[in-house]
């Protein structure tokens, strides 16, 4: 049974390849074709325990703990939120946990939308 599901762009969703079967390459492939317009964001998210994609009503709902990329190839954010300990923490890569960090931030501009 798949453990880990992509969303691309905040349209479409499969399942993920496992790292073994060549997932590694084609999250690096999305990534690495990032134009900030046609190709921009892409989650990578832990399917609840027992359920298959198909079983799953939308990551909106379901996706508690996953890895999400936005942004253009050359310059992206990413984000990491994890359950520890029955609570979820969220990490901005290059941040402090839970955005305790007043350091330097880029806004991101792609379709219309702002981070």
């Amino acid at each position: 049974m798949k453990t880990h599901a992509l969303l691309m762009n905040g349209r479409t969703w499969g399942d993920a390849q496992p790292l073994e079967r060549g997932g590694g390459d084609d999250i690096s492939r999305r990534l690495h074709n990032f134009d900030g317009t046609k190709a921009f964001s892409l989650l990578l998210w832990k399917l609840p325990p027992g359920k298959r994609l198909d079983d799953v009503k939308s990551p909106d709902e379901e996706a508690n703990e996953y890895i999400q990329c936005a942004g253009w190839a050359d310059r992206m954010t990413c984000e990491v939120r994890r359950s520890n300990g029955g609570k979820y923490e969220h990490f901005v890569v290059g941040h402090a946990p839970n955005g305790h960090n007043p350091g330097k931030k880029e806004t991101i501009h792609w379709d219309d939308v702002e981070t």
